[in-house]
C-alpha cells in the first residue's frame, strides 16, 4: 500500500466484498435445469481441483490468527486423505503442498517470481470463479492485477486499486479431472462423498505460462518439463509418473481393503498413506518414515469423532469443527444441500479464516443457500464483528462465564456457600432477640477482608484511563529496509494489542474531558515478544531530562497544602514550574490548544514521543519516531463544552469508545513511523534526542506501514484494564534504544513502578503475560503463578535448561555503537534552544485554532492567584509570538511586552494543524445525533432521516419531554401507540452530541415554549455544532440565531446551508425518497448536507465572523 492515506480507496468493505462476488460469481439461476448440464466434480477431482488451487494460493491466505493454519480444513467434507498433485516422492517433497506442514510458502518454490502482498477475497474466490472453470475455461487469476492489493485488516483486504493493464492468466493449471453434472450436490457424511449421475470428459487442454512467471528455479537438473503445466523434474520416470495425473482416464487399481471405505487409489503410495492418515494401519504408517509422514499429510494426532453421525478425522481439533457444516446427523434436516460446489467453498474458505474462538459453537449459521446474495450475507455475517487474536485465545483461560460455569456462590476455597447475607451470631432459642456476632463466621470474614483489600495503588500519572484491545497489521515489508523485527516487517502477520487512554494528572476518579496531555500506551503481543510504545497525544514534552520528572508532576498535581484542583493545571504552581523551565514552552502551545481537549480518543493523534532505534543483523542504524494517525481525523471538544461535560458526564470518552466498538465503528489508527539513518543525526538545526522538539515532516517524512483497530472493550474492567503495565524498555529484536536522556530514564522508572504497583510477578497478571513462551530463571515473588518442575533455576546448568538464545536464532542483540566521552552533568549545545519549534506551532494554527489557544491560556492563568507566576509567563510568551503575548498579558493583567522578545520568522507546518487531518472522504461514523422532538412530531420524516443517517453508520438519538412514549401528529394519544424516545431533555444536553435536527410537525409550538429546548438549540449554535431543522420558524422566529439565512419557502424542498445551519421548507415522503445520502453541499439533499457539515466537524466560519459570541449559551 502507498503512504497515501488508505481511505482514499474507492471501495468500502461491503463494496469491496460485493463487487468481489459479483466478479467471481455472476448472478444465475442455481438451480440448473437438466437440460443444461453443468459440470460438477467426483470426490477424486475435487479432491485434485481443491490440490491445484491450494498449491497456487501461498498459505497466508488460508492464515488463521489463532490457531496456526490448516489449508485443508477446506477438505472436511470428503472422506479420506489429501491428494497430492505430483506423482512421486521426489515431486512430492519438493512441491511443498498445502498438506506440508513445513514453515515456508509456496513462493519459495516454482512461483517465486510472485512476491508477497496482501490479498483480499479475490483469491478465495478467484479459483471458485464459476461453473466453466470446472473444466471448460480458464479463470483470472489475481496476481494478474498490475500494482500491489491494498490492505485492510477490517476486511480481510480490499481490491485492487486499479483493473488490470493486460488480461490476466492463469498462474498455475490444475490436474485434469472427471466432472459430473448435477442440478445440486449432495452431501452425505458416514464414508460417502459426492455421486456422480454420469461423467463427462472435457478434452484435455494445454494451458501457456505467463510470460513473467519463472517456470522453474536455477537448478539445470531438472530437465524434464511437463507439457501441460509448468513443472519440471530431475528424471524422466518423475515426469512420466507426474503426467499421468493429467490423464481423467487413469486406471485405479489400488483400493482401500477397509469395508467402510473402498477408496480407489492410481497408485499404491497413495493408498500406503490413505491408509496410514485415515485408518492408522500400522503397517501402512510404518512403511512411511516419521519424517516425512508430516510431509505427506500422515497427521500424528488424535483422532476426533463426530458425536452424531460417527465421522472421524485425525488432527488439530478446529479441523473436526468444519464437519459440522454438512453433518446431516447435527441438524432436523436429513441431508443439506449446496447449490453448488461455488456455494460451499466459498462459504468454507470464508469460514476457515474465522478465528476459532470466535467461530459459532452451533454449526456455521448457513441455511440452504439458493441464491449468491444469502450466501453473501452469510459470509458477511460470520466474518462482522471482533476478529479474535492469539491474545484473545490466551485470555480466555482466565474467564470466568456465569453461563457456562456452575450455578453456586462458594468461598475463596472452593466451599459452597448456603447464606451469604446473614452474619453468624448468638440468638435466644425463641429467636425473638439477637446477640452479638461471632468472629468465628469465616464466611463474613473473608467477604469483609477481601473487601478491605480490593484497591491496588493508582498510578502516579496517567491513573485515570480506559483501554480496548484489538489488531495491528502492516500493509507489506517496506519497513524491512529498517528493521529486522517481524511486527513492522511481515504483512501476512496479525499482532494482538492493547491499548490504553488516560489523562496525566487527575486522579483515578477525574473527568474525563478536562484538559490534560492523554496517554497512547499500546502494548503489542508479538511472537517475540511484548512490545510496548508508551505514548501520549502530543509528540513532545516538558522537559528533556528525565531527572526534571518528578519536578514537573510534583507542580501539576494538586497543590499538597490542600489538594487542589484535580485534574487540572490552573494552578499557581503548574505555572510557576513552566514559567522557570523554558523547556517546556513547546509542551505548553500544544496542551492549550484544541489538543488539550479532544472530542475522543478515537479522533486524537499518538506518539511515541521518545526516539527508538530500528536495526538489522546487516544494516546501518536508523533513528525512529513512532506515530498513530485516526482515520476519522483529529477533532477537539470547544471548552465551554469540556468544561460542562466534566459535570453532566465525567465518564464522555471512555462511553464513547465503548459506544463505537458496541455498534461496529472500531477506532483504527495509521501507524506511520519517521526514521533518520544514523549518517544524518546531526544535520539538523535541532537535536533528534531532544524529547521537547519535533522532526518537521517537510524535513523528515512520515511513512505509512500499518493499521491499528481496536475491536473488543475490556470484559471486566480491573482486570484487563487497571492491571495493565507497560514500559518503554519493552523491545523487540530489531527495534532498540537511543540516547534520548528522556527515554533512559523512562526505561528505568516504568519497570520500578510497575513492580511498586503491581509486584515483582506483574507481568504473569493475564493482560501484561505475552502470547509467546516465557522461559527464564526469574523465581519466586509475590503472586507467583508459573509453575516450573526440576532443581535448575541457574545458568549455566549441567542440563543446559533454557540456555540464551543466538542472535541467528531470534536472540534480542544490541546494535553495536562506538561510545567515548568524560562524565560530566550537562546537555548538548542544540538542547539550549527552547522557542523556535514553539513558535513553528503558534504559526501552523489555523485562525480559531489560535483564538483557542490564546482563550485557554488566558483561563489557566486566570486562576493563579500570584502575580508573579502569571506575569513572569506572559514574559515567557513574548518569546512565541509578540501578539500573543500581548492579548493574553491584557486578559490576564501580565506584562504588556512594547517589543518582541525575538523576531518571528513566521515558519509553518502544515502537519500542525488538527484540519490537516481532516478525512479526504467524508464520514459521519459514529456521530452522534440528538433529534429534538415533543408530542404532534413527524413520525415519517423522522424515521426518513434516521436511516439515511443510520446508512452512513451515524448514531441518533431521539431526546424528547420525558422517557418514554411520545406521540407523532395523527397519532392518538394512548398507551402503547406512542413512539419510545431514548432521553428526556435535561437528561441529555447539546454537549453531548455532534449535531441537533429538529423535525417538522405541529410539535414546534410546544417547543417554543420551553426553555430548555430553546438552550439546547443556542448552546449547540454557540459550539458551532451542526443544526438541521425543518421546523423554520422555531429557528427563526423563537431561538433567533444572528446572521442565518434560512428557507424561506414553507413548501419548498430546497436547501440552504448557512453557516453550519441546513434548513428545508418541506420535506415529505417525496424529498426523503430522492435523498439519497450522497455526502456533501447541494441546493438538493437535506440530509446529505446536513452530512456534510457534520462531517466537517463544526462550522468555526460561525465563530470567526463573531456569531457565537452574540448567543447566549
Amino acid at each position: 500500500m502507498s503512504s497515501t492515506d488508505s481511505s482514499n480507496s474507492p471501495y468500502s468493505f461491503e463494496e469491496a466484498f460485493d463487487a468481489s462476488l459479483d466478479k467471481y460469481f455472476p448472478t444465475a439461476d442455481f438451480a440448473f435445469p437438466t437440460a443444461e448440464a453443468v459440470p460438477r466434480p467426483t470426490a477424486d477431482s475435487f479432491d485434485l481441483d481443491l490440490d491445484a488451487y491450494l498449491s497456487t494460493v501461498p498459505e497466508f491466505t488460508f492464515q488463521e490468527r489463532v490457531p496456526p493454519p490448516d489449508p485443508y480444513v477446506l477438505r472436511a467434507d470428503i472422506i479420506g486423505p489429501p491428494s497430492a498433485i505430483t506423482a512421486s516422492s521426489e515431486s512430492l517433497y519438493e512441491a511443498n503442498t498445502t498438506y506440508s506442514f513445513n514453515e515456508y510458502s509456496v513462493y519459495d518454490q516454482a512461483l517465486s517470481t510472485y512476491q508477497p502482498s496482501a490479498y483480499s477475497l479475490d483469491m478465495e474466490f478467484a479459483r471458485l470463479s464459476s461453473a466453466s472453470d470446472y473444466g471448460v475455461a480458464e479463470v483470472i487469476d489475481p496476481r494478474g492485477y498490475s500494482g500491489s492489493a491494498q490492505y485492510d485488516p477490517s476486511s480481510f483486504g480490499a481490491l485492487p486499486p486499479s483493473p488490470p493493464t493486460s488480461p490476466p492468466t492463469r498462474a498455475m493449471p490444475r490436474a485434469h479431472s472427471d466432472y459430473s453434472p448435477v442440478g445440486a450436490m449432495r452431501l452425505s457424511v458416514a464414508g460417502a462423498s459426492v455421486v456422480p449421475q454420469r461423467v463427462s470428459v472435457p478434452s484435455q487442454a494445454v494451458m501457456s505460462l505467463p510470460d513473467n512467471v519463472e517456470t522453474e528455479s536455477n537448478d539445470g537438473r531438472r530437465k524434464h518439463k511437463c507439457p501441460s503445466c509448468f513443472r519440471s523434474f530431475a528424471r524422466a520416470y518423475n515426469l512420466k509418473t507426474h503426467m499421468d495425473t493429467h490423464d481423467p482416464g487413469r486406471p485405479k487399481g489400488h483400493v482401500c481393503p477397509h469395508a467402510s471405505c473402498r477408496r480407489a487409489f492410481s497408485r499404491k503410495h497413495d493408498l500406503q498413506r490413505h491408509r496410514a492418515a485415515i485408518h492408522r494401519d500400522s503397517s501402512s504408517a510404518a512403511s512411511v518414515t516419521s519424517s516425512r509422514q508430516s510431509a505427506i499429510g500422515v497427521e500424528r494426532g488424535e483422532r476426533h469423532r463426530c458425536a452424531d453421525c460417527g465421522l472421524s478425522t485425525v488432527g488439530r481439533e478446529h479441523q473436526f469443527s468444519l464437519h459440522r457444516l454438512d453433518c446431516s446427523a447435527a441438524r432436523p434436516a436429513a441431508s443439506f444441500e449446496w447449490p453448488c460446489i461455488v456455494h460451499m467453498v466459498a462459504a468454507k474458505a470464508v469460514y476457515c479464516r474465522l478465528p476459532c474462538t470466535l467461530r459459532p459453537r452451533s454449526p456455521f449459521p448457513l441455511p440452504v443457500l439458493t441464491t449468491m446474495s444469502s450466501v453473501t450475507d452469510a459470509i458477511k455475517s460470520a466474518i462482522s464483528g471482533s476478529t479474535g487474536t492469539a491474545k484473545d485465545a490466551d485470555l480466555k483461560r482466565d474467564v470466568v462465564d456465569v453461563n457456562e460455569s456452575p450455578n453456586y456462590l462458594t468461598t475463596d476455597n472452593g466451599v459452597k456457600v448456603s447464606d451469604t447475607d446473614n452474619w453468624l451470631r448468638v440468638v435466644n432459642p425463641d429467636g425473638k432477640s439477637v446477640g452479638p456476632s461471632l468472629l468465628e463466621d469465616q464466611l463474613a470474614r473473608e467477604k469483609i477482608t477481601h473487601f478491605d483489600h480490593e484497591r491496588i495503588p493508582e498510578r502516579v500519572v496517567h491513573a485515570r484511563g480506559t483501554g480496548a484491545f484489538g489488531y495491528f497489521k502492516v500493509y507489506d515489508d517496506r519497513a524491512s529496509k529498517y528493521t529486522s523485527a517481524p511486527v513492522l516487517t511481515d504483512p501476512f502477520r496479525t499482532t494482538p494489542v492493547f491499548v490504553r487512554f488516560s489523562t496525566v494528572q487527575g486522579s483515578r476518579g477525574s473527568a474525563d474531558t478536562v484538559r490534560d496531555v492523554r496517554g497512547f500506551a499500546v502494548k503489542f503481543y508479538t511472537d517475540e515478544g511484548n512490545w510496548d510504545i508508551v505514548g501520549n497525544d502530543i509528540p513532545v514534552f516538558f522537559i528533556q531530562d528525565a531527572v526534571k520528572f518528578p519536578d514537573v508532576i510534583h507542580a501539576v498535581k494538586p497543590e499538597p497544602n490542600n489538594e487542589v484542583p484535580q485534574g487540572q493545571s490552573a494552578h499557581n504552581n503548574f505555572w510557576d514550574f513552566a514559567g522557570l523551565q523554558p523547556e517546556s514552552a513547546h509542551m505548553v502551545m500544544w496542551v492549550m490548544s484544541d489538543r488539550g481537549v479532544p472530542r475522543s480518543y478515537r479522533m486524537m493523534q499518538g506518539f511515541g514521543v521518545n526516539t527508538f532505534t530500528l536495526y538489522k543483523p546487516d544494516g546501518e542504524l536508523y533513528f525512529v519516531k513512532f506515530h498513530w494517525i485516526p482515520t476519522l481525523g483529529v477533532h477537539s471538544l470547544m471548552w465551554d463544552e469540556a468544561l460542562k461535560i466534566n459535570g453532566q458526564d465525567p465518564d464522555f470518552h471512555r462511553k464513547d469508545l465503548y459506544e463505537a466498538i458496541e455498534n461496529g465503528a472500531y477506532p483504527k489508527w495509521k501507524f506511520c513511523v519517521q526514521v533518520i539513518p544514523q549518517s544524518r543525526e546531526h544535520d539538523f538545526d535541532f537535536d533528534i534526542l531532544d524529547a521537547t522538539k519535533i522532526w518537521p515532516q517537510e524535513l523528515v517524512p512520515l511513512e505509512e506501514i500499518g493499521e491499528m483497530v481496536l475491536d473488543r472493550a475490556p470484559q471486566e474492567f480491573f482486570n484487563e484494564v487497571e492491571q495493565s503495565a507497560f514500559c518503554t524498555s519493552h523491545v523487540v529484536p530489531g527495534i532498540g534504544f537511543s540516547d534520548d536522556p528522556l527515554l533512559q530514564g523512562r526505561n528505568f522508572s516504568y519497570f520500578d513502578t510497575q513492580i511498586s504497583r503491581l509486584g515483582v510477578n506483574w507481568e504473569e497478571l493475564p493482560v501484561n503475560r505475552p502470547v509467546c513462551p516465557v522461559m527464564n530463571h526469574q523465581r519466586d515473588g509475590k503472586m507467583r503463578h508459573r509453575i516450573h518442575p526440576g532443581s535448575t533455576n541457574y545458568w549455566p546448568n549441567r542440563k543446559e535448561v533454557f540456555p540464551p538464545v543466538p542472535v541467528s536464532e531470534g536472540g534480542y542483540w544490541s546494535y553495536p555503537m562506538k561510545v567515548e566521552g568524560i562524565k560530566a552533568r550537562m546537555r548538548g549545545p542544540k538542547f539550549q534552544e527552547h522557542f523556535a519549534q514553539a513558535q513553528l506551532f503558534f504559526n501552523s494554527l489555523n485562525p480559531v485554532e489560535k483564538q483557542h489557544l490564546i482563550a485557554a491560556i488566558s483561563f489557566e492563568l486566570d486562576h493563579c492567584d500570584d502575580p508573579v507566576v502569571y506575569k513572569q509567563y506572559t514574559k515567557i510568551l513574548n518569546n512565541v509570538d509578540f501578539d500573543l503575548a500581548k492579548q493574553v498579558a491584557i486578559k490576564v493583567g501580565g506584562v504588556v511586552p512594547e517589543l518582541p522578545g525575538r523576531d518571528n520568522d513566521g515558519k509553518k507546518s502544515k502537519y500542525l494543524s488538527q484540519q490537516y487531518y481532516a478525512p479526504k472522504i467524508p464520514t459521519i461514523e459514529s456521530r452522534r445525533i440528538a433529534i429534538l422532538v415533543a408530542d404532534g412530531f413527524d413520525l415519517g420524516e423522522v424515521q426518513a432521516v434516521r436511516a439515511l443517517l443510520a446508512s452512513a453508520k451515524a448514531l441518533t438519538f431521539v431526546i424528547g419531554p420525558r422517557r418514554g412514549e411520545v406521540f407523532p401528529a395523527g397519532v392518538p394519544h394512548e398507551k402503547g401507540k406512542g413512539f419510545f424516545v431514548d432521553h428526556h431533555y435535561e437528561g441529555q444536553r447539546s454537549t453531548l452530541f455532534d449535531a441537533v435536527y429538529i423535525p417538522s410537525g405541529k410539535h414546534a409550538v410546544e417547543l417554543a415554549s420551553n426553555g430548555r429546548v430553546i438552550h439546547y438549540v443556542r448552546e449547540a449554535f454557540g459550539h458551532s455544532d451542526c443544526l438541521f431543522d425543518a421546523a423554520v420558524p422555531f429557528l427563526r422566529d423563537v431561538v433567533h440565531l444572528p446572521g442565518v439565512q434560512f428557507q424561506p419557502d414553507p413548501n419548498s424542498d430546497a436547501v440552504v446551508s448557512s453557516y453550519g445551519v441546513v434548513t428545508s421548507g418541506s420535506y415529505g415522503p417525496r424529498s426523503a425518497a430522492t435523498d439519497v445520502l450522497k455526502i456533501g453541499p447541494g441546493k438538493k439533499g437535506f440530509v446529505s448536507n446536513f452530512a456534510y457539515i457534520i462531517s466537517q466537524h463544526r462550522c468555526f466560519q460561525r465563530e470567526l465572523d463573531g456569531l457565537t459570541a452574540k448567543v447566549a449559551f
